[in-house]
């Protein structure tokens, strides 16, 4: 990602395609049909309260503020209603949960603006404490139920922090799932004929590929060797070249675990 394209070096792209085509296979599509793909953070626990679920609403009401607006529950719903008549500001939601140390965090939500928006922004989010990186921006629809991430690098440790999500103007917003994870927001995915973990942190990171990848097991890094003409790339590439031919050195992997350097993926 962070190699410029339109360099004309064959020796550059060449680097960018060690995982698009396997390495020294040069095989496209290699990875097959994709099986499935987990957000690891969920496999954390939430942070509000110790919540069973993500619509544990019974635990996390009491983790959650709000201005100009009330809660209620309805069925398996959490629903946040504007107060009537005109106000100054937005419709506010605040998330308050414990960090015990330093840490990525990142936000669930699953919802829907109960009116005929077709699109309704969610401000940037703020948070209250000292952090390396800030959440985005987001929307919602009245169209369907949407699923949103805010990720959080780096957080400084509370014991009680605190993120608001901020909501243009408009009717109730329902929520079907609202969660708070001290972790960061990777991606695990499984094809038919590997897998593939990313790190977007900036950490490098373990993961335990029998809890990732049930039922697989006999990992192997793909093989990529230096490209032609490799001594042609610029200096300032020189790390990202070492580290892909690190990263896909076509040995296997013993035990569990595998650590994706900060920022990568394997």
């Amino acid at each position: 990602a962070d190699i410029e394209t339109g360099s004309g070096s064959e020796a550059l792209d060449a680097i960018k395609r060690f995982e698009l085509y396997n390495g020294d296979q040069k095989e496209p599509h290699w990875l097959g049909k994709k099986l499935s793909m987990k957000r690891t953070a969920l496999m954390s626990p939430n942070l509000l309260n110790s919540a069973r679920s993500s619509a544990d609403w019974d635990r996390i009401i009491p983790t959650l503020s709000t201005r100009r607006g009330t809660l209620t529950v309805d069925g398996d719903e959490l629903v946040l209603t504007p107060n009537e008549g005109n106000f100054s500001g937005y419709l506010t939601l605040n998330l308050n949960f414990p960090l015990t140390t330093k840490s990525d965090f990142t936000v669930f939500l699953e919802a829907i603006s109960d009116d005929d928006q077709d699109e309704r922004r969610i401000l940037l989010p703020r948070v209250n404490v000292q952090a390396e990186s800030k959440a985005l921006r987001a929307k919602l629809s009245s169209k369907d139920y949407l699923p949103l991430t805010f990720y959080v690098r780096g957080a400084e440790p509370s014991s009680s922090a605190k993120i608001d999500f901020r909501f243009l103007h408009g009717g109730p917003i329902r929520f079907r799932q609202i969660s708070v994870h001290a972790a960061t927001d990777s991606l695990a995915c499984e094809f038919e004929n590997g897998v593939v973990v990313t790190n977007p942190g900036l950490k490098d990171q373990t993961y335990d590929l029998t809890k990732l990848f049930p039922g697989r097991s006999n990992f192997r890094r793909i093989s990529a060797s230096p490209p032609t003409d490799a001594s042609d790339i610029p200096d300032k590439y020189k790390p990202q070249l070492r580290q892909a031919l690190e990263l896909n050195n076509g040995q296997s992997i013993s035990g569990r675990s595998v650590i994706v350097p900060e920022r990568n993926a394997i």
